[in-house]
């Protein structure tokens, strides 16, 4: 008699004759469902279990937040940096003072910004420090500005592309930082995007140095990299968009 329980219980699939496919249907049922109740679930999906998308170890509401208002900033700060440019706006000598106050204004916002998301990375309060290094260097050297032959004028104007560079690589890494749990993909994208910018910078300075030698040379490089450098600087506004989107669409799905 003992042989034939142990049988039949082994031909259940479990001790005490309960079939795999009951256990199943039991866990899955809804409480108070009665018995026999049909618990459907989409097609190609498993019922949740209670396990929900990874906690990524960034504060994706701040970020959203604030990527978002940076996105913006940076759209003001641009088109304030066309403004102040003298060539641009001769015939209208008092848009150019606007432009310089507002796109300083922006600047500093800019950094402000990156202060305040810098507890997400490291790497945006090394950024938001060159950005302040940068409107602190324009403002002491309004003096000598107009004269391009003065040494401190030329040694300021390294200064400040030294410190955009520097400020740059921090920020694009630490755009990168942040994305890399919500993201990998857009997290490589700003990876990318920065040896790019790096790229068409060198590109820009060998153009120069060349055009000395071999002018006609020397201008299409600098050319292709300045249209480089334009289309970088068109994709670090959206690719920033994108982010402050991802943030936001991750946010409501964990």
């Amino acid at each position: 008699m003992n042989e034939m329980r142990n049988q039949n219980e082994l031909d259940a699939g479990t001790p005490g004759g309960t079939a795999p496919e009951e256990m199943m249907s039991e866990k899955m049922r809804p409480e108070g469902a009665p018995d026999g109740a049909t618990v459907r679930t989409p097609a190609g999906t498993m019922p949740d279990m209670g396990q929900g998308r990874p906690e990524p170890s960034v504060n994706v509401a701040l970020l959203a937040k604030w990527l978002g208002i940076l996105f913006w900033v940076l759209i003001v700060s641009e088109i304030s940096a066309v403004l102040a440019d003298g060539d641009v706006t001769k015939s209208v000598p008092g848009l150019s003072v606007a432009g310089q106050v507002v796109q300083t204004a922006a600047v500093i916002m800019y950094g402000v910004i990156l202060l305040k998301i810098s507890s997400e990375s490291a790497r945006y309060r090394g950024a938001a420090i060159c950005n302040f290094l940068t409107v602190a260097l324009s403002i002491l050297m309004l003096p000598v500005a107009a004269s391009a032959d003065n040494p401190l004028a030329v040694g300021g104007s390294l200064l400040a592309v030294i410190f955009g560079m520097v400020g740059g690589y921090y920020e694009f890494m630490g755009h990168s930082d942040v994305l890399g749990d919500v993201d990998s993909r857009r997290s490589e994208k700003w990876r990318r995007l920065w040896k790019w910018y790096l790229a068409a910078f060198l590109g820009i300075f060998v153009g120069t140095v060349l055009a000395v030698f071999i002018p006609i040379l020397g201008m299409l490089v600098m050319l292709a990299c300045t249209i480089g450098m334009v289309v970088t600087c068109v994709l670090k506004i959206v690719y920033v968009f994108q982010s402050a989107k991802a943030f936001r669409t991750y946010g409501k799905t964990v």
